[in-house]
């Protein structure tokens, strides 16, 4: 069993906070619930399976709700750089996080400071279809290469295969190009880590703008009464009806 804890929000209570506060109270839980659910997913494609076309199957699921997380990651530092650091709301709220809501701002300033990898997987990938990615893989791609594409009687269990290595391809070169499963890598790993450390900070920023002009929030007590554990839910691809 699972307690979750219900609060009621009106709008008398939004009035209480000032128009730049209550706006940061709304985005930041906006996209806490989008990267929340993008994170989670990543986690529903690592169970064994039987067929190569499976775990194909798997992976292609796996780059495409990523691609998503890392649009959606620059898009929460490029909200943030016009409605959290302009101005003195960051002055105002960032010596009241606590010591992980401080060090997770922290990670995200340097990192993305250094960093500019995100942008172009979200303006290449994310969002849009770029067409000199798709024609530079196509170029590089050798002669006695063969891709599969997987076809069904179901038009939902299709797999374009070849489309999707190639894509996968073109984000290993933005990322690295010297070193495509550097670059993979790279990408598995640091989208999770800054997903992790953005859910962070923006679940601190959504308390301390609590209580300071909410304190007095009533919690009501619910229960989900059998969640699955994250080691038996998965996401196949193939489905039948």
């Amino acid at each position: 069993m699972m307690k979750v804890y219900r609060i009621d929000l009106t709008k008398n209570m939004f009035e209480k906070m000032p128009e730049k506060d209550r706006v940061l109270f709304i985005v930041f839980g906006t996209i806490l619930n989008e990267i929340n659910i993008l994170h989670k997913i990543m986690y529903l494609f690592n169970k064994d399976v039987v067929s190569e076309v499976e775990r194909r199957a798997q992976i292609t699921q796996r780059l495409f709700f990523q691609t998503l997380l890392v649009g959606k990651l620059w898009e929460c530092w490029q909200c943030l750089q016009s409605t959290f650091f302009r101005g003195r709301v960051a002055k105002e709220y960032e010596n009241r996080l606590n010591k992980e809501g401080t060090e997770s701002l922290d990670f995200l300033k340097s990192y993305f400071s250094k960093n500019s990898w995100m942008s172009k997987v979200r303006n290449w990938f994310s969002f849009h279809y770029d067409r000199k990615q798709v024609v530079n893989q196509l170029e590089q791609m050798p002669e006695d290469e063969v891709l599969e594409n997987y076809l069904s009687e179901a038009q939902g269990n299709c797999l374009y295969s070849a489309s999707f290595l190639l894509y996968a391809r073109g984000i290993a070169a933005t990322i690295d190009p010297e070193n495509a499963t550097r670059g993979i890598e790279t990408y598995m790993a640091e989208t999770l880590e800054v997903a992790g450390k953005t859910i962070i900070f923006l679940n601190e920023m959504l308390l301390v703008i609590a209580k300071q002009y909410l304190p007095d929030l009533k919690y009501d007590e619910q229960e989900i009464a059998d969640p699955p554990r994250l080691s038996e839910v998965y996401l196949p691809f193939f489905i039948k009806r």
